[in-house]
């Protein structure tokens, strides 16, 4: 008789997975409006932005331990593209006026919306590619300044194109990135980091980081895996900028400043590189926590500590270095077997200190 692997225990795992992101996709969505006081919702809903354009730059700068100073720039591009589309398309196939609100008040529109964020997102990776083709053959700070530079050159070039809005940025994009439209982003975006981390793709990121002449000896082009890694994470990018445009209703060239890729980075770094739990944590905690201080604190020193973030992130980018803990590496996720290694361990302790009592 054929052994036949029992179902629970082959997809239990699967299921349990499944259930819990469509669980927090649903709280995201749903839950949170409802519970938390209105002038937290905005801060959070940034936080949460913010988390899938950092694993998009995980991607890059964690798992495939490159140097990326320029993720600003891709966020722009597809924020610049889905709201150009939301702005300029829009208009004319559901009549949307200057008296007429845009809704997503129908299945076109809201297919609609999806579309141009998948395509702010095709738009990023192309200038992904195109960009990584060049500067991937660098290394080290070469890499980086190359990056930086890139970032630079597109701001200065929406700075400067008047069809866009020039300095003042693009206005008037529809405000369609609702609670649940960010939990669904969010939970999509988990589910193809979280699967490309534990594929072959994933695993050559991590070869690469590791040791690149080793894994040029194994017979991992590395120069294909590094651009393929900048598209990905340059198109993961691109459909958060769209969510963050259209959350914003607004979008400038100063958004894709060195300073903002600066702030992506240390999501990244703080969070501990290759982590994705650890960057999720991290991003949304940064991401929300000037808003929520400027709103809480009745201190007038307190403000401007948070007006200079950039020090206060400096300061913990060093202290994070000096310590080089398992969290800074990114060793840690959240997972079923970290769940039941932590039980393990608590009955363990609870078992050594019930011992000496009975004795």
């Amino acid at each position: 008789m054929a052994y036949r692997p029992d179902p629970v225990r082959v997809y239990g795992h699967w299921l349990l997975a499944a259930a819990g992101l469509s669980l927090a996709a649903a709280a995201i969505g749903y839950g949170i409006p409802k519970v938390l006081p209105t002038f937290h919702l905005d801060p959070l809903a940034l936080g949460l932005i913010y988390a899938v354009i950092a694993l998009g730059l995980n991607i890059v700068n964690g798992q495939a331990g490159l140097f990326s100073i320029g993720h600003a720039a891709f966020a722009g591009i597809g924020a610049y593209t889905a709201g150009g589309l939301s702005t300029m398309v829009g208009p004319r196939l559901f009549g949307w006026g200057p008296g007429m609100p845009a809704q997503l008040d129908s299945p076109a529109a809201a297919v609609f919306f999806m579309a141009s964020l998948l395509a702010g997102g095709l738009v990023a990776a192309l200038f992904g590619y195109l960009v990584g083709i060049p500067t991937l053959r660098l290394r080290g700070d070469y890499l980086a300044i190359a990056t930086l530079g890139f970032g630079e050159i597109m701001r200065v070039v929406l700075d400067n194109t008047a069809s866009l809005g020039g300095p003042l940025g693009m206005h008037g994009i529809p405000r369609f990135t609702t609670y649940p439209v960010i939990g669904v982003a969010l939970v999509l975006t988990l589910i193809v980091c979280r699967n490309i981390a534990t594929s072959v793709p994933g695993r050559c990121f991590v070869a690469l980081r590791e040791d690149e002449i080793a894994a040029e000896s194994l017979g991992i082009a590395t120069t294909r895996v590094k651009v393929n890694a900048m598209a990905l994470s340059a198109g993961i990018a691109g459909i958060g900028g769209g969510l963050l445009a259209h959350r914003l209703g607004s979008y400038m060239p100063v958004d894709l400043s060195w300073v903002r890729s600066v702030e992506f980075v240390l999501m990244v770094v703080l969070g501990g590189s290759g982590s994705i739990t650890g960057t999720v944590i991290a991003a949304i905690t940064l991401g929300m926590l000037p808003g929520e201080m400027l709103q809480l604190t009745k201190w007038p020193w307190l403000q401007k500590l948070i007006g200079n973030k950039m020090v206060v992130y400096s300061v913990l980018l060093i202290v994070m270095m000096l310590v080089r803990s398992l969290w800074f590496k990114g060793g840690w996720e959240l997972s079923f077997q970290w769940m039941r290694d932590s039980a393990a361990r608590l009955r363990r302790r609870l078992s050594r200190r019930e011992g000496p009592a009975n004795g």
